[in-house]
C-alpha cells in the first residue's frame, strides 16, 4: 500500500478518536447516560468504564498521531470500534433503537447504519497492516493527505447528518 493511503488513514483515526474523546469530555454526563442507556454493563462499573473509554479513546488518537507501534494501534483500535458496533447491534435485535448512540454532539438514535459505518471504520483500521511500499512522502504527499483528510471528514459529517435526519424522519413519521 502506498504510504500516502497510510498517512491519510492514520490522521483520519487520530481526528476521529481525538474528536470523539473531546467530545465525551465536553459532557461528561451526556456520555455516561447514553452509555448507561446501552445496559450492557452494571451500573456499579459505569464510571470506571466511561473513564476508560475516554482514555482509550486519547491513546488511540495520540498513538494514529504519532505512528508509533502502528499495528498495535490499528488492532486496539479495531477492536474498540468492534466493540462499539457490538453493543450497537446488542441494544438493535432487543428492540432499542430509540437510545442515542453517543457517537457525537447531537442526538442520534442506534441504526443498523451506525453498526455498518464502524463495520468500514474497522477495515479501515486493519489497512495498515498491509505493508507499504518503500518511497518517502514529500511536501506534496502532505498537502495532497491534508487535502484527502478534509475531505473524508467533511463526507464522513455529511453522511452523519443524513442518518441522523432520516432517524428523525422516520421517527417524527411513527
Amino acid at each position: 500500500m502506498d504510504p500516502l493511503v497510510t498517512a491519510v488513514i492514520a490522521f483520519g483515526f487520530a481526528v476521529l478518536f481525538g474528536t470523539a474523546a473531546m467530545t465525551k469530555l465536553r459532557d461528561f454526563e451526556r456520555f455516561r447516560s447514553a452509555l448507561r442507556n446501552y445496559a450492557l454493563f452494571p451500573s456499579s462499573l459505569e464510571p470506571l468504564v466511561s473513564v476508560m473509554i475516554v482514555f482509550v479513546e486519547i491513546v488511540l488518537a495520540i498513538g494514529w498521531l504519532l505512528g508509533f507501534y502502528m499495528a498495535p494501534t490499528a488492532i486496539a483500535s479495531a477492536l474498540l470500534l468492534g466493540l462499539y458496533g457490538a453493543g450497537m447491534a446488542t441494544n438493535l435485535v432487543r428492540a432499542r433503537s430509540y437510545i442515542d448512540c453517543g457517537c457525537g454532539r447531537a442526538e442520534q438514535p442506534l441504526s443498523w447504519a451506525l453498526v455498518v459505518r464502524n463495520a468500514l471504520y474497522m477495515t479501515a483500521a486493519l489497512a495498515v497492516l498491509i505493508p507499504a511500499n518503500e518511497r518517502t512522502l514529500g511536501w506534496f504527499d502532505m498537502g495532497l493527505a491534508t487535502f484527502a483528510l478534509l475531505i473524508l471528514v467533511l463526507m464522513e459529517r455529511t453522511a452523519m447528518a443524513l442518518l441522523a435526519n432520516m432517524s428523525q424522519t422516520a421517527a417524527w413519521r411513527t
